[in-house]
């Protein structure tokens, strides 16, 4: 266990300087991707794109309650010809799925998850209707199932679920400072947090993110929405930077959500450097996380745009194959030690 130090709280957003982070040694953290298995997706009449960053499902006649797609923690080889795709869990621990994804109509589709007991036999099960929730894996259990449930869903855009342990707020976070206070006078180093779990379960990088750069500012949503915006959270950061008026600004961001947080308060903070992932949601879905925090921004397509341009120009060669072995933050902050960082 490893402490950390916080900056602030506010009521939508969360900041956090110079941190370190405290998590268990039995915390569980996997993204559950849709892969190309056939058997376990609602084939009949159903047309499946399988895009780069996302599926595609739509099927208007698909009967309500069945499954649209099943994964498993536990499968028979040799029927399925297929391993299982869901983790060990720990008896009588508590788990939050976190389904990225849309439907419409909006809110039509559901997760189950049933749990089973040594010999296969049904426990129980959990309906999910929110795209966050939480599950207790029962202490008789052996093996569970997720499922996503059609609710009268015509079609969907599919990326991911997360599963991931769910902590007690003793585990979570402990204050310890409430202030700003970079050591260097000459940069200020801002990075836009995908996830606020992303500190627990990435300690390692978030620790070589500081050691490497310094100091660090990081900004996050409490809530798994697009926060980032929220007018608290943009007075802070420009607090920070009139702090600091001589330094000099560096976003980072390695996901979508940061992306286009990096992108707009570049725009208002100039000169500032921009260092972002290759991962871009489409416009749509921008404008749909937006519009579910009551957040209004009208030119998000010209923010991505340039933000697509800005990572262009700074696109490191080597980056293809082994990017998708190594978590793109620690490409951000090389490249801005080679480039901007002497």
């Amino acid at each position: 266990m490893v402490v950390l130090q916080l900056l602030v709280g506010l009521s939508s957003s969360i900041m956090i300087c110079c941190t370190r982070i405290l998590i268990g040694e039995d915390s569980v953290r996997l993204e559950i991707k849709w892969n190309h298995f056939a058997q376990d997706s609602y084939s009949y009449g159903s047309r499946i794109d399988f895009e780069k960053e996302a599926i595609s499902f739509e099927n208007p006649l698909m009967p309500p309650s069945f499954e649209i797609k099943h994964w498993y923690s536990r499968t028979n080889f040799q029927a399925k010809r297929q391993t299982p795709t869901l983790p060990i869990l720990k008896k009588g621990a508590s788990y939050q799925l976190i389904l990225d994804a849309e439907a419409y109509p909006q809110g039509s589709i559901y997760l189950r998850v049933v749990f089973f007991d040594r010999f296969g036999k049904e426990l129980g099960f959990e309906i999910l209707k929110d795209k966050k929730a939480s599950f207790t894996y029962p202490k008789e259990a052996y093996s569970y199932e997720i499922a996503l449930l059609n609710a009268g869903c015509e079609r969907l855009t599919f990326r991911s679920i997360w599963l991931q342990s769910v902590f007690s707020p003793q585990e979570e976070l402990i204050f310890l400072e409430e202030k700003c206070n970079p050591t260097s006078s000459s940069r200020l180093h801002i990075v836009f947090l995908e996830h606020l779990e992303d500190v627990y379960y990435e300690k390692d990088l978030f620790a070589e993110c500081i050691d490497r750069l310094g100091d660090v500012v990081f900004v996050s949503d409490r809530a798994d929405d697009v926060s980032m915006f929220h007018p608290q959270t943009e007075q802070f950061i420009m607090d920070c930077v009139a702090r600091h008026s001589e330094a000099r600004v560096q976003f980072f961001a390695y996901g979508p959500r940061g992306n286009l947080a990096a992108a707009y308060y570049s725009e208002k903070i100039k000169p500032a450097g921009l260092f972002l992932s290759s991962v871009f949601y489409p416009i749509e879905t921008y404008h749909s996380l937006l519009e579910e925090q009551g957040i209004s921004l009208s030119h998000v397509e010209d923010l991505i745009k340039r933000a697509r341009r800005e990572r262009e120009e700074r696109k490191d060669v080597s980056e293809g194959f082994v990017s998708s072995l190594v978590h793109p933050l620690r490409f951000l902050i090389q490249q801005f030690l080679d480039k901007d960082g002497s």
